[in-house]
């Protein structure tokens, strides 16, 4: 791997991290008196809640960089274009073209793209374990 995914693979995980322990304490899973049953459940609804965040938005990733989706960029850009005054009207290209050139700049990106969609699912077996782990109290 190289050290910019790396770094990004860190910075995704500790954004989880933050986002699962804001869940963790709405759930009180941090309270005294609670029993382990409980602290265990609300652990693991935090991480099923930041599994199910990054596995969305890693599929909408995913999914984009298929080009599924260039036709909707492709009538937004051409809206943008209708509706503010005095904008450029250099964007008078056919669908083709536009197709083509998001082509072109989807070849360079190169990989690094599944990453969200890999740290989701690394989050859904802490909370599928944490569930099981409920389960057997």
């Amino acid at each position: 791997m190289e050290k910019k995914n790396i770094i990004r693979l860190i910075i995704q995980i500790v954004i989880g991290l933050i986002i699962a322990v804001g869940v963790m304490t709405s759930q009180g899973a941090f309270a005294e008196g609670v029993s382990a049953a409980d602290r265990i459940l609300a652990i693991g609804n935090g991480f099923s809640v930041i599994a199910l965040l990054y596995i969305s938005f890693g599929l909408l990733v995913w999914i984009s960089t298929t080009g599924v989706l260039d036709i909707f960029s492709f009538a937004l850009q051409k809206g943008a274009h209708f509706l503010i005054p005095f904008s450029t009207r250099e964007a008078n290209g056919k669908f083709y073209e536009f197709k083509v050139e998001k082509a072109k700049k989807r070849k360079q990106k190169g990989k690094g793209q599944y990453m969200t969609l890999l740290v989701g699912l690394g989050f859904l077996i802490i909370a599928i374990a944490l569930t099981v782990a409920w389960y057997e109290q």
